[in-house]
């Protein structure tokens, strides 16, 4: 396992678990949809619930970590491979997959950042809305 030039390892998946990715993306996204303080167990909950839709994700952050001291060291390299076939389900896996990082991260280094989580929950809410917007609507 090496780093590219900017000291980056790759985590490639072998699989993706949609209904998880697409779970872990909507509690996310109705955690911060409503004003006020946000339930930092459903965030962790979220973050678990990404992990486990990317298998061998959280182990390879730990060792990169473990190894560098840098969890933050690591990206998601998606594949074709992994995508799942279908518009709503391989438009979600970009945001799915920054949320299982952020998670990866968290668990690896202690903590996660709220504003990193924050991001994650606005990129898996445009996904959704636009997932469940009915055919033919355009946003002005």
């Amino acid at each position: 396992m090496t780093a590219d030039e900017n000291g980056i390892y790759g985590f490639t998946p072998t699989s993706y678990d949609s209904d998880k990715g697409s779970q872990a993306c909507r509690m996310l996204a109705d955690a911060y949809a409503t004003a006020g303080d946000v339930d930092i167990g459903v965030v962790s909950e979220a973050l678990g619930t990404a992990v486990m839709a990317f298998p061998g994700l959280q182990d390879f952050v730990t060792e990169i970590a473990d190894r560098t001291g840098d969890p933050t060291a690591v990206e998601i390299l998606l594949i074709g491979d992994v995508v799942p076939s279908g518009q709503d389900a391989s438009m979600l896996v970009p945001a799915a997959a920054m949320l299982a990082l952020t998670g990866a991260i968290a668990e690896a280094g202690g903590g996660f950042d709220h504003q990193e989580v924050a991001d994650c929950a606005e990129a898996c809410r445009k996904v959704l809305q636009e997932l469940d917007m009915p055919s033919g609507f355009t946003p002005r």
